[in-house]
C-alpha cells in the first residue's frame, strides 16, 4: 500500500499510542501518522458514528468524528488528507455495551483502511501485545483469560509479562512477540500452528468469523489472548517485510 499520512483513532492514549510509536519507530515507517484518542469502548463509538454513518449516506468518517471529538487539536488533525484509515481497540466483552452484533457490522463496513477505515482488534486488550512470559514462549500458543481475569487483565499482564516496558523493546525483542502473534492468529483462524502466508495474513483483518469464535471462547470462560495492533505495518510496508518475521531471532 503506497500512503502518505495516515491516521490512528485509538481507544486510549496510552498502551496503543506507545506501541504503535516504537514500531513506527524500530521498524522505520517513513509515513506521516496522525493520533486520536477516542477515550471510550469501542461500542460507544459504533452508537456516536456507525449508526449515524448507516442512517445518513451523505454523512463521511471525518465529518461525524469531529462532532463527537471535544479538543481542537484533534479536530484539526482530521483537516488532513489520509491515504488509510485505522481503528485500533479492545474486545472489551465485559463492557456493559457490548454488542457483538454491532461489533461485526461495524467491522463489515470499517473492512479496508483506504476506502473507509480499517479495525483492528485486540483480544481481550491492547495489552495481549507483550503477555509473553518468556523468549520463546511456548504456551503462548494455548493462552486464554479467564472472565474474571479480562476485568483486571492490566494487572495481569504487568505480574506475568517478561517485557514490562514497551518504550525499551528492540528489533529482536518486537520481531519474536509478532513472530508468536502471527503464529497464534493462523492457528485459531486455520487450525494451522505454522507461519501464514501472505495471502492468508491479509485475510485476519477483515475476518468476520474470528470475534464470533472469540466471544463464544469468553462465553466458554477462556478467551484466547492475541494482538493485532501490528497488522497496519505489513499492510503498509509490503510482502517483503512481512517475510523478515517468517523466522524469530534466537
Amino acid at each position: 500500500m503506497c500512503a502518505e499520512r495516515i491516521l490512528f483513532i485509538l481507544e486510549g492514549s496510552g498502551n496503543e499510542r506507545n506501541i504503535i510509536a516504537r514500531l513506527n519507530t524500530i521498524f522505520k515507517l517513513e509515513i506521516k501518522c496522525d493520533f486520536i484518542c477516542y477515550g471510550t469502548q469501542i461500542y460507544t463509538l459504533i452508537s456516536n458514528v456507525y449508526e449515524q454513518l448507516i442512517r445518513d449516506e451523505f454523512l463521511d468518517l471525518p465529518t461525524l468524528l469531529r462532532e463527537n471529538l471535544t479538543r481542537q487539536v484533534d479536530k484539526n488533525k482530521l483537516k488532513h488528507n489520509h491515504s488509510a484509515i485505522y481503528f485500533i481497540f479492545d474486545f472489551d466483552p465485559h463492557a456493559n455495551n457490548f454488542d457483538l452484533h454491532k461489533l461485526l457490522k461495524f467491522k463489515e463496513y470499517f473492512s479496508d483502511p483506504i476506502e473507509r477505515a480499517l479495525l483492528l482488534i485486540n483480544y481481550p486488550m491492547s495489552e495481549s501485545f507483550k503477555h509473553l512470559n518468556d523468549m520463546p514462549d511456548p504456551n503462548f500458543l494455548a493462552r486464554y483469560v479467564t472472565q474474571a481475569e479480562v476485568r483486571d487483565y492490566k494487572a495481569l499482564v504487568d505480574k506475568e509479562t517478561k517485557f514490562q516496558n514497551i518504550t525499551t523493546l528492540t528489533d529482536i525483542d518486537l520481531t519474536n512477540i509478532i513472530h508468536h502473534h502471527l503464529l497464534k492468529l493462523n492457528y485459531l483462524i486455520s487450525s494451522d500452528d505454522s507461519f501464514p502466508n501472505w495471502e492468508k495474513f491479509l485475510a485476519f483483518a477483515p475476518n468476520n468469523e474470528f470475534p464470533l469464535m472469540q466471544h463464544n471462547a469468553y462465553e466458554n470462560n477462556k478467551l484466547l489472548v492475541v494482538s493485532m495492533i501490528f497488522y497496519y505495518l505489513f499492510e503498509l510496508k509490503g510482502r517483503q517485510f512481512y517475510s523478515f518475521f517468517s523466522t524469530p531471532f534466537t
